[in-house]
């Protein structure tokens, strides 16, 4: 018999023999915990079936995964059953080239050429990027945006165009906006600024009256309140409001003293 290992020899064997004991376990603990979070059963995965014919994967339960990247541009549920894509705190991302970003905010669709929404029971196109003009459908009394860019908006013939905010409407346009109707209201809770960079501000009109109306205290009970005319300086540009004491009063009408002349 040879001799027994001892000293130095035996504590490395030892702790050899422990550690490989410890890795076993490690290593089980692992696969203990795949087998759990797999739904591995007798059968297979439970949650996850594999459709070597078709070259698909069946999630048959909820499954948590941070990216799919999918082998064919296809990712959809069975005839008749849902399919939900949910994000937890935080954005839902489709990315094929086209990007579409589904948010608790926002959805924002970003590098297409076209974008169609389109109906699954009757197969026709609701909305497209591409229409020439877009109709609000029926049935849906207004259309809610945060920014829009178009190069025309306007109402249906006989119908008024309003467009309103909670907080501020804010029309800007490269080369210019141009506002037609028959007739034209703008209300504001405070201030209105037409402002034009390179170019004129032009009021034309038949008729331009402006009603300001002061709701100080003193005032809050009065029903009628008084009606201003906007008029224009031809050698400043400078604009100004008088008020209005006729039904035929025009800015041709207008006196001032010279010390109080906003033209000189």
């Amino acid at each position: 018999m040879g001799r027994p290992i001892e000293g130095r020899a035996a504590v490395l064997v030892y702790g050899l023999v422990l550690a490989i004991l410890l890795l076993a376990a490690a290593n089980l603990c692992v696969t203990l915990l795949l087998f759990g979070v797999l739904r591995v059963g007798p059968a297979g995965l439970s949650g996850l079936e594999f459709l070597p014919h078709e070259q698909l994967v069946w999630f048959l339960h909820r499954t948590d995964l941070q990216s799919i990247v999918a082998h064919k541009p296809h990712i959809s549920s069975f005839k008749g059953e849902a399919m939900n894509i949910v994000g937890e705190n935080s954005d839902v991302v489709l990315n094929a080239g086209a990007e579409l970003r589904v948010g608790p905010r926002a959805t924002r669709v970003s590098r297409v050429k076209e974008m169609r929404v389109v109906s699954p029971t009757t197969g026709k196109t609701v909305f497209s990027t591409d229409f020439k003009g877009f109709t609000i459908p029926k049935g849906i009394p207004n259309l809610s945006v945060s920014e829009a860019h178009v190069k025309r908006i306007r109402s249906a013939i006989n119908d008024s165009l309003l467009i309103t905010s909670g907080k501020q409407v804010y029309l800007k346009g490269n080369a210019g906006v141009d506002i037609r109707s028959r007739n034209v209201s703008i209300r504001a809770g405070q201030d209105v600024h037409l402002k034009s960079v390179n170019g004129r501000v032009v009021l034309d009109a038949k008729e331009t009256i402006f009603r300001l109306r002061d709701l100080r205290p003193h005032d809050a009970g009065q029903a009628s309140h008084p009606q201003y005319r906007l008029c224009v300086c031809a050698a400043n540009g400078r604009v100004f409001r008088v008020a209005v004491k006729e039904q035929r009063f025009s800015c041709n009408h207008v006196r001032f003293p010279v010390s109080a002349n906003p033209c000189t």
